[in-house]
């Protein structure tokens, strides 16, 4: 009997769940609640151009293999609703309205 490759092995999370997956790898690092904080005023300004940045590096390997799993589409809301939890714990109206409409976030090796 072959092993399966890791993603295979286990059943495919929901998008729900890989977006709370991938909100706490995010959180576990003080550098991405820290570029919250230095982003937070300055993505209505800006309107796009100052994107929230992932390292891979830092994302398990099971949340690195469902993301890359998903669809375009569908991996562009999991990561905008992940992100957007960690600007809410620093004001949640202020993120709706303001930060949310705005909101890039890139994946880098």
């Amino acid at each position: 009997m072959t092993a399966l490759p890791f993603h295979e092995a286990r059943e495919k999370w929901s998008m729900a769940y890989l977006t709370d997956q991938l909100f706490n790898n995010l959180v576990s690092f003080d550098k991405y609640r820290e570029q919250a904080r230095a982003l937070f005023h300055r993505i209505p300004v800006k309107r796009q151009h100052a994107p929230f940045v992932i390292q891979l590096l830092d994302l398990s390997e099971r949340v690195q293999a469902e993301l890359q799993a998903c669809k375009k589409s569908a991996r562009v809301d999991v990561l905008r609703e992940a992100v957007a939890r960690i600007f809410e714990g620093i004001d949640y109206y202020y993120t709706q309205l303001s930060i949310m409409p705005f909101l890039v976030v890139r994946l880098e090796k």
